[in-house]
């Protein structure tokens, strides 16, 4: 496992959150896939009528996808230290959620405008979290691209007065080039993975706990061994202190009556008759 440090915090990378994100950002793919082609479909007989009730399924659908993908996020990374963007984001799409369900009462314009308001909160910590990931993951400069494009959606979505039709069909678009950053992303982070350099043959495979930084691996190594062979020695001189005191005060009090004894055999040593 790798410490990596970031912007202000330090984010532990291991092989496991690594791959966990690719599946993460692959999954996502896949799903805006099914979500994009339900909606065109949708968007095209709009056209002739009400999109009915699936539009608004489909529409609650997404930001709930994006709190379900949060939370795997959010296991597969459990040693970050900070984990306030993620849990802005799910607030942020439980509100979503709820809002354009309530929103779908009134009309589809109202629910895209909601949806659009959740794109420019989603998309803006996104970008957030991929500047403070640019260190630990690589090819986070897409998803940086990503959220800007999710916020500049939104804003066209805000307000939205068009046909019900035309808003699907925004939409739609909107998922497909969502869901084209984090293909690139996660075919980014698979050649990345590719290119790593194996260890050797015969070589000790590190243990889960074992961390090292990214720039020098023997000082860290040298710290470790400093650590535990200091930790442990100052429990001891703990421990021995009162017995260490104790001979101390001994030595002490033996070697005041050795001079006091010598100052006596002094004064009373046998002179020779002369």
């Amino acid at each position: 496992m790798k410490r990596r440090q970031g912007l202000a915090t330090a984010d532990y990378v291991t092989d496991s959150w690594v791959r966990s994100t690719r599946v993460l950002y692959l999954l996502r793919v896949g799903f805006s896939v099914v979500w994009v082609a339900l909606v065109s479909v949708l968007a095209s007989s709009a056209a002739s009528g009400a999109p009915g009730a699936l539009a608004g399924i489909l529409l609650v659908c997404y930001p709930v996808s994006d709190v379900v993908a949060t939370v795997y996020d959010l296991r597969a990374n459990h040693m970050a230290r900070a984990r306030w963007p993620q849990q802005l984001n799910l607030v942020a799409g439980v509100a979503a959620a709820g809002g354009i369900l309530v929103t779908l009462l009134a009309s589809l314009a109202a629910a895209i405008t909601v949806f659009g308001i959740w794109a420019i909160v989603s998309g803006t910590i996104m970008a957030v979290l991929a500047v403070r990931r640019r260190r630990a993951l690589s090819g986070q400069w897409l998803m940086i691209i990503s959220g800007a494009g999710s916020i500049f959606a939104g804003i066209t979505f805000v307000g939205w007065t068009g046909a019900s039709g035309t808003g699907l069909a925004v939409l739609a678009q909107y998922s497909a080039g969502g869901a084209l950053w984090y293909l690139l992303a996660g075919l980014w982070l698979l050649r990345s993975a590719r290119h790593q350099p194996q260890p050797a043959a015969g070589s000790r495979c590190p243990a889960a706990d074992d961390w090292r930084p990214a720039g020098d691996a023997s000082s860290e190594r040298t710290t470790r061994m400093a650590i535990r062979l200091v930790v442990p020695g100052q429990a001891l001189g703990r421990v021995l202190a009162p017995a260490r005191d104790r001979a101390s005060r001994t030595s002490e009090s033996g070697c005041a009556h050795g001079r006091i004894l010598a100052h006596r055999g002094s004064g009373s040593r046998c002179r020779r008759p002369e």
